[in-house]
């Protein structure tokens, strides 16, 4: 694997999760916070997905607030969910393939550090009690 091909997305800042695709592991979903340039322009956080194998990157729009906290792929590949670190840590479903958010809920307002997909589509969240 090249390990440049991450810089390839060209994160604007630090990247906060990365995951890989069950389905074709070449390809992985990464997330970063948002930056702030020298003049205080905010650029919001976005979602990359990358195919290490062929250098192809899907930059998602950038919705969350603050952060990318993490993303997790379905267990079929197609979509992805990603927790933004806003004051509700906002969860976002996102058919990645097609660059479009399917659903936006609130999470908590306590934070959440992991999210997975659990059986039967369901989505699962660990954080702060």
């Amino acid at each position: 694997q090249n390990p440049t091909t991450f810089t390839k997305c060209r994160h604007s800042d630090d990247v906060l999760c990365l995951c890989h695709n069950p389905v074709n592991p070449d390809i992985v979903a990464t997330g970063q916070t948002a930056s702030i340039s020298l003049d205080g322009h905010s650029e919001r956080p976005y979602i990359c997905v990358t195919n290490t194998k062929t250098g192809d990157i899907t930059k998602l729009p950038a919705l969350h607030r603050r952060a990318v906290r993490c993303v997790a792929f379905s267990p079929d590949g197609k979509y992805i969910v990603s927790v933004g670190a806003d004051d509700n840590n906002t969860l976002m479903v996102w058919d990645w393939q097609k660059k479009k958010k399917l659903a936006e809920q609130k999470g908590d307002t306590h934070t959440i550090y992991c999210v997975e997909w659990g059986p039967s589509n369901t989505i699962v969240t660990v954080g702060v009690r």
